[in-house]
């Protein structure tokens, strides 16, 4: 379930969709795993996750099984 109103829903989708995170992906320099979801809607995974992990510098990708996309904390990252 997402929380939130619709048009702000749509104002995040529209905003991601049209803009360009390449050079963004270029300056991360740390390990990253990307997962995506294999059935995802929104954002199909050809689209996506294989594409950010071939401009990061130091990635894996992996596929889940899916409507599935996140970025998940480190183990030690608070939340709070």
């Amino acid at each position: 379930m997402m929380g939130g109103g619709v048009k702000a829903h749509y104002d995040c989708i529209k905003a991601f969709s049209e803009t360009d995170f390449t050079e963004d992906l270029k300056k991360i320099d740390i390990p990253v795993l990307v997962m995506h979801g294999d059935d995802d809607k929104i954002v199909p995974i050809a689209a996506a996750g294989p594409l950010s992990a071939k401009i990061l510098k130091k990635a894996n990708s992996e596929s889940v099984s899916g409507p599935f996309r996140t970025a998940c904390p480190p183990p030690n990252a608070r939340s709070d």
